[in-house]
Formats: structure tokens, sequence, C-alpha cells
């Protein structure tokens, strides 16, 4: 017989003290996850936790601190969990990537001439395909720092500069 009225005191307190500021938690929740299912999954947590340990909870005082309480750590758990899971990829999406046709792949590409491809102008492109194939070959590498630096001899530089004049108006 105790447990039955104990039980039934707690669950007035419950519906008269916590109950009440479920709109609160919700906003709260809400402006925690920026997902209105992940905040009412958060919600619930708590009004759980509270039911669950509502003995510890002392009649009069502030039950609105209190579930906000529940509530922000329940949250910073869940956030630390999951950020300690590995990220996981969706095995259709592998499959449907593996099955690709192997004639849309182009092959190798160069990261570099991607990036400059679009960068440089017509006038520029034109020239440096109009340089002769030994001006582009005569070069010398040099490793400075651990670094590869390529130079061009004096006689390239010239070639060059006379085929950025015949561009120049």
């Amino acid at each position: 017989m105790h447990n039955k009225t104990l039980k039934h005191q707690y669950d007035t307190l419950f519906e008269e003290e916590l109950l009440p500021h479920v709109s609160a938690l919700q906003t709260f929740a809400y402006h925690l996850t920026y997902n209105q299912e992940d905040a009412d999954d958060l919600v619930q947590e708590t009004y759980l936790k509270a039911y669950r340990f509502i003995d510890k909870y002392q009649k009069g005082t502030n039950a609105k601190a209190w579930l906000f309480k529940i509530l922000k750590n329940a949250f910073i758990n869940e956030y630390r969990k999951k950020s300690k899971q590995p990220s996981k990829v969706d095995f259709e999406e592998i499959v449907a990537y593996h099955d690709t046709d192997d004639h849309q792949i182009t092959g190798y590409s160069d990261l570099r001439e991607e990036i400059f491809l679009h960068m440089m102008g017509d006038e520029v492109t034109s020239a440096i395909n109009s340089l002769p194939i030994d001006v582009i070959t005569n070069r010398r590498d040099t490793v400075y720092d651990n670094c590869l630096v390529r130079t061009i001899t004096r006689s390239t530089k010239s070639e060059l500069l006379q085929c950025s004049a015949r561009l120049l108006p």
C-alpha cells in the first residue's frame, strides 16, 4: 500500500511541477539541435530521466532549472557519444559507385592542371601552346631546401619574351 501512495505522489508531483515546462524545454532543445525530431527526442529523454529520478527532486524547488539541467546534460552526453563514433557510410552508395561504368572514368588527371585550367586567359594559353617543344623542355631541375625548383635557361627566357611581345598590341 505504501508503494502505491508513493507512486501516486510522484505522479502528481510530475504532472503538477514538471509537465508545465514542456514548451520551454522544446524551445531550448530545438535551439541546441536545430532539428525538430532531435529536439523532441531530447525532451522525451529529459522527461524520462526526470520521472526515473523524481525521488531526487525536492518538491517546491525550481523544477524548470532541474529539467533544463537534465536536458543540457543529456544533450552533452549525446554529443560526446556521437563525436566518438566513426563516420557512417551508406553501403548502397559504395555499391553504386563501384558499379559505375569504367568508360565514365577519365583516368589520371593532374590536379594542378585542373586548378589552373580556367585561370589563364586565352592569350596566355595560346602563347604557351605556340612555344616550340624544345623551349618547354629546355629547363633545369634543382633541389633547394628539399623542394624541386624548375628553372629555364636564358635562351628559353628570351624566346618566351619574344612570344609575349608578339601578343602585345
